[in-house]
């Protein structure tokens, strides 16, 4: 983020500097940091994993859900299964 003289502002705002803030506002929780894919122009963020997108980072409109599953899937990767047995919030969540 340092690399763009742009950027230097936002420096607080960085990946890593978000993810320490989150944690130490809520030491009792899990927090999932999901890092860009890929930057275009060294600003804007590209989550090419959940969203498609194009060359200059504009997502593409997919109607099907595949970026939920695969954000499930890294959350059951990442965090343990909850006390009760439970496999994924996530999936009970989504199907209401």
């Amino acid at each position: 983020m340092c690399q763009v003289r742009e950027s230097r502002p936002y420096i607080t705002w960085s990946l890593v500097s978000a993810a320490k803030s989150l944690s130490h506002q809520f030491p009792l929780h899990h927090i999932l940091v999901v890092r860009a894919v890929r930057l275009e122009a060294h600003t804007v963020a590209c989550y090419d994993n959940f969203v498609p997108s194009s060359s200059v980072g504009i997502p593409d409109h997919t109607p099907t859900y595949s970026a939920l599953q695969h954000l499930e899937r890294k959350c059951i990767k990442s965090v343990p299964p909850p006390v009760g047995g439970a496999r994924s919030v996530l999936r009970s969540e989504t199907h209401d």
